[in-house]
């Protein structure tokens, strides 16, 4: 039958929501996604599946080295959290430094935000929800290879704390527009 009805399995879900454990605290979030992956697919879906399991697992050694938390992997993209913004961006841009050194021209382009984020865990399974996820994803889209993309407040929370590195290239704000959060500054932070 083509309309089931589903209200015994259903009428527990409301409890098990309840029931979830929840952690609500200032997290900074990164997003780490292989560029280009969908094109590629187009072409070589073997290959491309070999490449964006590459891609997780690097982002995954550095984040977890870097005081970072893996909270799922999203076919080609890993996302994390971090305490702060400036431990995200160094962390991204080891990341950055390391494809460009050893990935064989894999590349990743990174998102950054921060803000208040709910950790739950949901069948043994990290989770995260909030407002800086949703933003942390529309920005994906302007995010350019090889490089950081992050909200302007947020750069002016890590400028200061970075290095004054040659191999560091900090570009003018933008102004973009994001769906659902209007128009939003962002700075593109690149490793040269």
């Amino acid at each position: 039958m083509i309309l089931e009805d589903y209200k015994k399995q259903l009428k527990n879900i409301p409890k098990f929501v309840n029931s979830l454990k929840r952690k609500k605290d200032l997290y900074a979030v990164a997003h780490f996604d292989l560029p280009r992956s969908t094109q590629a697919m187009k072409l070589d879906q073997p290959k491309t599946i070999t490449k964006m399991l590459t891609h997780n697992q690097y982002c995954r050694k550095i984040v977890e080295k870097n005081r970072g938390t893996v909270i799922k992997e999203l076919g080609d993209a890993v996302l994390a959290t971090f305490q702060n913004a400036p431990l995200a961006c160094e962390c991204a841009l080891k990341v950055i430094h390391n494809f460009k050194k050893y990935g064989n021209g894999i590349h990743t382009k990174v998102t950054i935000t921060a803000g208040t984020i709910e950790k739950i865990s949901i069948n043994n399974k990290p989770d995260v929800y909030g407002l800086p996820v949703n933003l942390c994803n529309r920005m994906a889209k302007y995010a350019k290879i090889d490089s950081i993309l992050i909200e302007e407040s947020r750069f002016k929370e890590i400028k200061y704390w970075l290095p004054n590195h040659k191999k560091i290239k900090f570009c003018k704000p933008k102004k973009e527009r994001l769906l659902d959060f209007g128009l939003v500054n962002l700075r593109k932070i690149t490793l040269l």
